[in-house]
């Protein structure tokens, strides 16, 4: 209760303060003791006004608060400190922010920027709330607010954004298309970054989206055109530095589900010639490359060869043979077919009988 003392005052000075030095005094103030704090020093203390006033000092609707200046770039970038400083030390505020509309607030820094520093934080504020809350933060357009402006920030930054919008991608619903589909332009530039991190998250966010619709031959060859399965295959066949482990897997599961969701472009990747890319990722990941060609057949015959097939086949390699699987032809479940199977699978025993003999 002594701790909720010290945080009384401040409120009181944001309510009230007509003056911006007032009001910066006492954000800078709020956000040192926030960035100390604790659950239990938060004890006694009432979140819900201080979010209250936060939100309007970000640039929210200033409501009944008489006495607030909003609209500073200093005052904004300190009180959305502060809502991150509050997110750190209580993580369970977060419904609370949700409450007083702190998404939407979030949400109109980043698609209306007016300054850069301001945009950095909320982004920082936003993904912090979309890894509890992420289905709400996508209705309140995050995954486009995320994404509209990424060139503009910072590598740091923009694997923030990304990591929101991989957030968003993992709760988008089905009503939710069009923010789907303004985000992938996006991370079909970003996913051929130079950068690593940003190649992996831009792929896993792609990823998610593609698999939220799958269930729509229509939707899934929207989000994906021939152009960007090109790209990927062609990436794979040289050698791209961009496929590293995640971001392979990643690519590779989204191929499988692509394929799986639009005969088309199911055609279309065996036109690109993808099975000969598929042998040479089965190659690389499944032989080791210190045995010779020739000298592999005398190294299944050690010790050392069978101990290492015992260990799980790594992920590329899963997801090679899971697309190659997606890509054959679906054969027809009817009940007239399951019969001329069984005729054939019992002549086809009959005959190995004979050959037997």
């Amino acid at each position: 209760m002594a701790n909720a003392q010290r945080f009384r005052p401040l409120l009181s000075t944001l309510n009230d303060a007509v003056d911006e030095t007032q009001q910066l005094v006492a954000l800078q103030e709020l956000a040192e003791l926030l960035s100390m704090a604790t659950e239990e020093s938060l004890i006694g203390v009432d979140i819900g006004d201080f979010a209250r006033v936060l939100i309007n000092l970000g640039g929210g609707p200033s409501g009944d608060l008489a006495g607030l200046v909003a609209g500073n770039a200093n005052v904004m970038l300190l009180a959305c400190r502060c809502l991150s400083n509050l997110l750190e030390a209580l993580p369970l505020s977060g419904s609370t922010l949700l409450r007083h509309g702190a998404v939407d607030m979030l949400c109109g820094r980043l698609l209306d920027i007016e300054y850069i520093d301001v945009a950095e934080q909320a982004l920082s504020v936003l993904a912090r709330i979309s890894r509890d809350f992420a289905a709400r933060v996508c209705e309140a357009g995050g995954l486009s607010a995320c994404l509209m402006f990424l060139d503009f920030f910072a590598s740091s930054t923009q694997h923030t954004a990304l990591t929101c919008a991989v957030n968003c991608a993992r709760a988008i619903s089905s009503d939710q298309f069009a923010q789907a589909a303004d985000a992938v332009p996006v991370l079909e530039r970003t996913m051929f970054y130079s950068d690593p991190k940003t190649v992996e998250l831009s792929c896993a966010a792609l990823l998610h989206l593609v698999t939220a619709f799958r269930s729509s031959p229509e939707r899934t060859e929207r989000l994906v055109s021939a152009d960007l399965l090109q790209r990927i295959v062609t990436s794979f066949r040289s050698g791209d530095s961009m496929h590293h482990d995640e971001a392979s897997v990643a690519l590779l599961r989204l191929l499988v589900v692509v394929a799986t969701a639009s005969r088309e472009r199911a055609a279309q990747l065996l036109g690109m010639a993808i099975i000969p890319t598929v042998c040479d990722i089965l190659s690389a990941q499944c032989v080791d490359p210190h045995v010779a060609f020739g000298a592999v057949d005398e190294a299944r015959n050690t010790r050392q060869y069978r101990q290492r097939s015992a260990v799980r086949v790594p992920e590329p390699a899963w997801e090679a043979l899971r697309l190659v699987l997606a890509l054959l032809p679906r054969l027809p479940i009817t009940s007239e077919s399951l019969g001329h199977m069984e005729v054939f699978v019992c002549q086809g025993n009959g005959n190995g009988d004979d050959d037997a003999l």
